[in-house]
């Protein structure tokens, strides 16, 4: 959230640029890591979910406000593991927004996210982890035509450590309002969906 790239393609939904209703899709995944990695370690909250799931969960609810449910999730634990390496999650709003979600932490690095309409599609690569010297390139198509929205460089883990330091200073005041409240909360529905029990590979 501290990247401008995804203020404007907020703004793109706000200006109804694709539409009605639109569906989103994401997807962040990383390849396999070392066997002693933290994130494969359960007892300090390891698992695909709270690594790269986070960061899909985060877009939807900027992009769809809070009022998202979990209508189905998938965890998998892949050999070897105490953790879930890859999941699936959907979530909608009460108006039918559809939001669709993967996440791994055993594949090719993917990291993109989509946002389609009824007349209209904006598509945005390196999504949830661009370097600091990455200029983004949104994708916007409508009438058979692709349009490409080109954005300055930013250094988004410089703005996030910025952000959380000016609320230290000001204290009390909780930065992204309700999303940030309920982003934990959502993580926590799309575990309890999924099941405690993770589907294991073989």
């Amino acid at each position: 959230m501290h990247h401008s790239q995804h203020v404007r393609v907020r703004q793109l939904l706000d200006e109804v640029a694709l539409g009605g209703l639109p569906s989103f899709h994401a997807s962040f995944t990383a390849p396999r890591l070392p066997a002693g990695d933290i994130r494969y370690q359960a007892s300090q909250g390891g698992g695909a979910l709270y690594d790269t799931g986070l960061y899909p969960v985060r877009a939807a609810l900027h992009l769809l406000r809070p009022r998202l449910s979990v209508d189905g999730a998938v965890l998998t634990a892949g050999p070897g593991h105490g953790v879930d390496t890859s999941g699936v999650a959907l979530l909608s709003t009460p108006e039918g927004v559809t939001a669709h979600l993967s996440f791994g932490l055993d594949h090719a690095n993917r990291s993109r996210y989509a946002l389609q309409g009824s007349t209209g599609r904006v598509t945005l690569d390196r999504a949830f982890s661009p370097s600091a010297d990455h200029p983004p390139v949104l994708a916007l198509e409508r009438n058979g035509t692709v349009e490409e929205i080109r954005l300055d460089p930013e250094d988004q883990a410089a703005r996030a450590v910025g952000s959380f330091a000016r609320a230290v200073r000001r204290g009390g005041d909780v930065p992204h309002g309700p999303a940030i409240v309920r982003q934990p909360r959502l993580l926590e529905e799309i575990r309890v969906r999924a099941g405690d029990l993770r589907k294991a590979v073989r």
